[in-house]
This record gives structure tokens, C-alpha cells and sequence, in this order.
């Protein structure tokens, strides 16, 4: 059951999403509602698979003027050491603070967004956002470990600090 998320303004499909609370937790399947924060405690995480094609990136690059060669051209990619082109990495980010508006609400305003890039993330690919709360204090300043898979490798990891607004 795929459900539309937005990022520009165009859409980008969520395919499947998932609630995971540490070993000592119960909960499963959690609803996407935006209503975590309260729930998501340290050692907890949430995780949300998106498809990121050519037209995803086609709509970002108009959106935001970016037609780097590296992002469009397949033979300028390999050049560069790639198989081919690879998707943006601030699409990719932007698809993490999507995730974490969708996990912590529309009040959640980021203090702090950081990526590593391991491997790239190649169009066409589905992707895991996994959120972990590393420290939530009172469920107002919440620090993320952000992790962006493609099946179980790895390809992006960063940090993030939000402060999380209740009762707006």
C-alpha cells in the first residue's frame, strides 16, 4: 500500500514504512502519522522505503536548478568513477528530513544535518531511511543517527538534531 510524500513539489512514492522499538520493546508497525515523538525514545527507530527514479531527480533538478553533468550525463558518470549517474545526495537528504516530518511532525524544525556518503545510490533504487533516537530530552530536543540503506548495505550515515514542538 504505497502512500504519496512530497518532496518540491512533486511526489515521491513511500512504498512501505515500519516501526522498530529496541529489543525490549512491543510495538510493530507503528502508524505514520507524525505522532511519534512522544513515542520514540532513545534506542528506538522508524524506517520508511522510497523508489528513487530518473524522474525524481529530473523534478529536483528543475526545482532547484541543479543539472550538475555528474547527475544527467552517463558517460560523464563513468568518467568520474561511477557506474552511471548517481542520485543527488541532497535529493537523498532531503528525502531523510521528509522521513523525519513524517516521524516527528510538522513542528520538527532541524538544528543540526550531516551525511557521509559510503556508495552511491543509483536510480531506480529502493532505499531505506532508518531514524534512531540517540538522546531525546523531554521529547523537545531530539538527536538522529540517520541511516539510508539499500537492502542491507549501507550507503549513507549521518546525525541530525531537531527540536520538536507539542501542542501546535
Amino acid at each position: 500500500m504505497g502512500v504519496d510524500v512530497t518532496v518540491g513539489r512533486y511526489p515521491l512514492t513511500r512504498f512501505v514504512s515500519g516501526y522498530n522499538k529496541d529489543a525490549s520493546g512491543t510495538a510493530a508497525n507503528h502508524p505514520d502519522v507524525g505522532e511519534d515523538a512522544a513515542l520514540l525514545r532513545k534506542g528506538e527507530s522508524v524506517r520508511y522505503d522510497y523508489v528513487v527514479d530518473r524522474d525524481i531527480m529530473q523534478h529536483f533538478g528543475e526545482t532547484f536548478d541543479d543539472f550538475t553533468l555528474l547527475h544527467y550525463d552517463d558517460d560523464y558518470a563513468r568518467k568520474v568513477g561511477f557506474e552511471r549517474t548517481p542520485v543527488q545526495g541532497a535529493l537523498v537528504s532531503a528525502i531523510i528530513v521528509k522521513s523525519i516530518v513524517r516521524a516527528f511532525g510538522d513542528s520538527a524544525i532541524l538544528r543540526v544535518h550531516n551525511l557521509e556518503f559510503f556508495k552511491p545510490i543509483y536510480p531506480g533504487s529502493e532505499i531505506t531511511v532508518e531514524l534512531f533516537v540517540l538522546v531525546n530530552l523531554r521529547n523537545m530536543l531530539v538527536t538522529l543517527r540517520s541511516r539510508v540503506y539499500i537492502g542491507e548495505t549501507l550507503h549513507y550515515q549521518g546525525m541530525t538534531k531537531v527540536r520538536v514542538f507539542e501542542n501546535i
